[in-house]
């Protein structure tokens, strides 16, 4: 386990290859290695308004539509890749899907050997628009997110759901 010391040096979000950097490559070879992906349109609607309600000082001026963020955005910020792939391979041990989080988190522990967690619910508050997601797009948008994200969609059967009628 990481000691409290090395907490700090980790973050939400950190990709396997600073993870494997920092803590050492045979320990991260060592140790059992998850992660969370998320569907990606449905990702950049929550990267978007969380960067607008964020209370650090930092969000993003409320002017600022969601198609000038995500046209805007750099790749990096919209694709999860570097969460699992080092060198073009993946690199974790579980990779857990977000739409299935409690699942995926209950099976993942049951295969290490440790008791399941009850998640609680977290950062529910920073998107205003409870709507769809796909409410947030329009066909410019959606095809903008499916090209930068098109290896995520493809390994993990990703779909744009459209509620937009």
């Amino acid at each position: 386990m990481l000691q409290r010391k090395e907490w700090a040096f980790h973050y939400d979000h950190c990709t396997a290859d600073l993870v494997r950097h920092r803590i050492g490559a045979s320990r991260f070879d060592d140790y059992t290695s998850f992660c969370v992906v998320r569907n990606p349109w449905d990702k950049a609607v929550s990267m978007y308004w969380w960067n607008k309600n964020r209370g650090d000082g930092h969000a993003i001026d409320n002017s600022i539509s969601f198609s000038d963020f995500i046209l805007n955005a750099p790749s990096k910020l919209i694709t999860d890749q570097d969460i699992y792939i080092i060198d073009g391979e993946v690199v974790v041990d579980h990779i857990i899907m977000f739409e299935d989080l409690q699942n995926g988190l209950d099976s993942t522990m049951s295969k290490i050997g440790l008791p399941n967690l009850s998640l609680p619910r977290a950062k529910t508050g920073t998107r205003k628009k409870k709507e769809h997601y796909s409410k947030m797009y329009d066909d410019e948008t959606r095809d903008f997110i499916a090209s930068q994200c098109a290896f995520e969609i493809e390994k993990f059967g990703y779909k744009f759901d459209d509620q937009r009628v």
